[in-house]
């Protein structure tokens, strides 16, 4: 079984982190004015990882978010932008910054080519005709990509597919392809004439070819 491979792995970074970017601690010092009144969260950024994750190859397919989870790849049971909190190395506010997305074709405005794509961030979509329906915002993980895109930090990226392409409504697995940069950050009218935000994102280079790619 896919999730039985991850049962041995061992979060070796949960402890202690290091990023050559980014310094964590556990002060409530300096805190960003967004992230008082946060519960559980001031002055207790995240450790988790930034980047690629030890022992989770490119290619590998998981059958659920569960199991994305499990191996700390992406945490959200249901959100498509996973971010974490940490100092920002110039002012030592608490940001949040975006440490991997999930690529699904769920927005009318995507586009998907494999090593290069655009993501369409989160907010304001109708999830049944993947139509925009309000304008979207800069805060939660769209400012956590934009903060990544500044800092230049990389993102994971993981695509979702049905278990059967023959079956569309089939239930999906993900696909870990590895880490890309977020290069350009764009705020325009989407298809639907609202207000969306788009970053665009290339992999990479010298990581294993894509094993798999359905674009959008």
């Amino acid at each position: 079984m896919i999730v039985d491979t991850v049962r041995s792995f061992t979060f070796v970074d949960r402890k202690k982190f290091q990023c050559t970017a980014l310094v964590f601690r556990r002060e409530e010092t300096n805190v960003h004015p967004q992230t008082r009144g946060t519960p559980g969260k001031v002055g207790l950024p995240s450790i988790d990882r930034i980047g690629t994750i030890p022992g989770v190859e490119v290619g590998k397919v998981f059958r659920s978010r569960a199991g994305l989870a499990l191996v700390g790849v992406h945490h959200p049971p249901q959100a498509g932008i996973d971010c974490v909190e940490c100092r920002h190395p110039k002012d030592g506010w608490l940001i949040n910054v975006a440490v991997s997305v999930i690529v699904s074709g769920g927005y009318e405005d995507d586009y998907d080519e494999g090593e290069e794509l655009m993501y369409t961030g989160e907010g304001g979509n109708d999830s049944g005709s993947k139509k925009q329906v309000m304008d979207q915002e800069m805060k939660g993980g769209n400012l956590g990509l934009k903060h990544s895109w500044e800092l230049q930090l990389p993102v994971r990226v993981s695509r979702a597919q049905p278990s059967n392409p023959a079956l569309r409504s089939s239930p999906k697995v993900y696909t870990y392809d590895g880490v890309y940069r977020v290069v350009k950050v764009i705020s325009s009218r989407g298809k639907s004439k609202y207000k969306v935000f788009k970053f665009k994102m290339v992999r990479e280079p010298n990581q294993p070819p894509l094993t798999w790619f359905r674009g959008c």
